[in-house]
């Protein structure tokens, strides 16, 4: 879910509920909030919806952690231009990102993979790596890296 957040009538952020973080400015402006109120939820919107009305199969991993961890060689078909976009949606913070920087690009991808999978823990999917390439408009990397995915033997297709 996402919600929409006014600071002191400023303006309406997104924040998703599950990383609190800003991600999204809204050109929404907003009046005068409660008194003692420094935030109000405006609204809450699935982020699913955000992302195209076609849906996207969810994937089930054959060998857990190992099914993912052997799955970020294929996110090197995150176009260079859009990786740290990538990376900061899934909570990696532009401080980390730029340490990773003297690495060629393949090992940053696996680095930044590797901390974000150790932040999240359990809770670490390939379809949250997935969804984050949904809502940044990079269908087609999601595709391959799906298609490689289950063509390897690491995920299948949930039915």
């Amino acid at each position: 879910m996402v919600e929409l957040v006014c600071f002191r009538g400023v303006r309406a952020f997104a924040r998703s509920h599950h990383d609190h973080r800003l991600t999204n400015q809204s050109m929404v402006s907003i009046g005068q909030l409660p008194p003692g109120s420094d935030t109000i939820q405006l609204c809450s919107i699935d982020s699913a919806a955000i992302v195209e009305d076609v849906e996207f199969p969810t994937l089930v991993a054959v060998n857990g952690e190992v099914s993912l961890r052997k799955c970020f060689e294929y996110f090197e078909e995150v176009d260079y231009n859009h990786h740290k976009r990538f990376f900061r949606h899934l909570g990696i913070v532009d401080n980390v990102i730029k340490s990773k920087d003297h690495l060629s690009y393949e090992d940053k991808i696996h680095d930044l993979l590797t901390i974000w999978v150790e932040k999240e823990g359990r809770e670490a999917t390939l379809n949250d790596l997935l969804r984050a390439l949904l809502i940044l408009n990079q269908r087609r990397t999601a595709e391959t890296v799906k298609e490689k995915a289950v063509l390897n033997g690491h995920y299948s297709v949930e039915r």
